[in-house]
């Protein structure tokens, strides 16, 4: 092999190394952003001004998941021995329309920011996996309540498709409304991976 075309050779394999080397970076840097975006949420303060505003009467308390996790809640006890649980969605807050009304047809209400939401604690969200245990937490609280003897629940996105995991769990939940609930969390990053070479990464 000549030395001029031996030259050109090499020179042709490491520039396809080298691009080749700089995608794998920009993908990777890519997918640690998304990553990042998806399991640190931005934190949307609770206000409860639409509570005060409506005169539902409810108090802040504070729920303690089985691993530890500390979570922001308000209460209304109820009127007529049912208390709903209302779980928010995916980078949002508690839903103060859904609390008020509930709480004005005489139901009681338990509304909490999930783990890494609001004022709760909690660095990560896993879109429902370890969110089920701030529902259980939820529901031992409302059945620890006097004048208690039902339970349901509504949710809305990754409060929705939670709900539904923790009511197969939990008979105690009698009733779940599932407002936009996603079928599993490898759709969910499907749809918000912009880049679609990433996309074979979301099976796991």
């Amino acid at each position: 092999m000549k030395p001029v075309f031996r030259y050109w050779l090499n020179l042709l394999i490491a520039t396809v190394l080298a691009v080749t080397l700089g995608l794998l970076a920009v993908l990777l840097y890519i997918s640690n952003l998304q990553a990042r975006a998806f399991l640190h949420p931005a934190r949307i303060p609770s206000s409860g001004d639409l509570l005060k505003e409506r005169n539902v009467p409810y108090r802040e308390i504070e729920l303690t998941a089985k691993d530890g996790v500390l979570l922001s809640a308000w209460y209304t006890p109820p009127q007529n021995g049912t208390v709903i649980l209302v779980a928010h969605g995916y980078n949002a807050n508690r839903p103060e329309h859904i609390h008020a009304m509930f709480a004005e047809n005489g139901y009681g209400v338990l509304t909490w920011n999930f783990r890494a939401h609001g004022s709760s604690r909690g660095d990560i969200s896993t879109l429902g996996y370890f969110e089920r245990l701030d529902v259980e937490a939820a529901l031992e609280f409302a059945l620890a309540q006097e004048g208690v003897e039902h339970v349901g629940a509504w949710g809305g996105s990754m409060g929705a498709a939670t709900l539904i995991l923790s009511a197969a769990e939990h008979s105690e939940i009698e009733a779940v409304v599932a407002d936009s609930a996603f079928p599993s969390l490898e759709d969910v990053l499907r749809l918000n991976v912009p880049v679609s070479l990433l996309q074979p990464f979301c099976d796991f």
